[in-house]
């Protein structure tokens, strides 16, 4: 009897946490719209988000070739299949895994599909917003943590930082070597300006991969764990 009764509150006790209501966030052109809805509503999204970037990590990654090699796929594909933002459509800034169905985003979101991609293929990353004003952040980077070492590019400017060897650049060799961010970037500007003077922030940058991380299942669960035992 006491454990039919048991599993009665259980069950009750996860209905009413089901239909708790809960909130999500949409920006269009700036202006953000708050949607209410059910938290197994959410989770259910949120569940659907991750199996499907999943699926389309693999489809543009691949199963072979060394790390760095899939992240140039990673590369190659955003670069090609995520535009700029067409003219007359709005900036949405949502979930991550929207930039890659409607196929468009602004600058830091072209930065950001990459850096996702790269996460869900096991390498963190992460965005770094650089500007010589830092109210037009204008260069968006993505940094991937590719076996311990964080190397940098530009999917905006079409930019794969190499050092002098030839080899990806390192955080730390671009920013031992500031001219190498001169020599990578072979007389682009930005903002009038040329590329290399928005880097002036770039010396003391320090890569979290939290946002990126949260977008999948796993990670956003410990992460929400840890929150909540925190804040007893």
């Amino acid at each position: 009897m006491q454990r039919r009764v048991t599993a009665i509150l259980a069950g009750a006790a996860l209905v009413t946490l089901a239909g708790w209501p809960v909130t999500t966030h949409t920006g269009y052109n700036h202006r953000v719209i708050t949607t209410r809805l059910t938290l197994i509503e959410k989770t259910l999204a949120f569940v659907d988000r991750d199996l499907a970037m999943r699926r389309l990590t693999k489809e543009i990654a691949g199963g072979d070739g060394t790390p760095e090699e899939r992240l140039m796929r990673m590369y190659e594909w955003v670069a090609v299949n995520i535009h700029d933002v067409p003219v007359g459509l709005p900036v949405i800034d949502d979930h991550v895994w929207n930039i890659f169905v409607r196929r468009y985003g602004a600058i830091d979101q072209r930065a950001e599909a990459l850096a996702l991609l790269a996460s869900y293929d096991g390498m963190p990353a992460s965005t770094v917003p650089l500007g010589k004003v830092s109210s037009r952040e204008l260069v968006q980077l993505t940094v991937v943590d590719v076996g311990n070492r964080l190397v940098v590019l530009d999917v905006n400017n079409r930019i794969i930082f190499h050092n002098l060897s030839g080899n990806l650049a390192s955080v730390a060799e671009l920013q031992g070597d500031p001219s190498l961010i001169r020599a990578n970037a072979a007389g682009i500007t930005v903002d009038g300006v040329p590329y290399e003077e928005h880097f002036a922030r770039f010396q003391s940058f320090t890569p979290n991969f939290a946002r990126m991380q949260k977008q999948r299942v796993i990670p956003r669960l410990r992460a929400e764990l840890s929150e909540r035992v925190a804040g007893f």
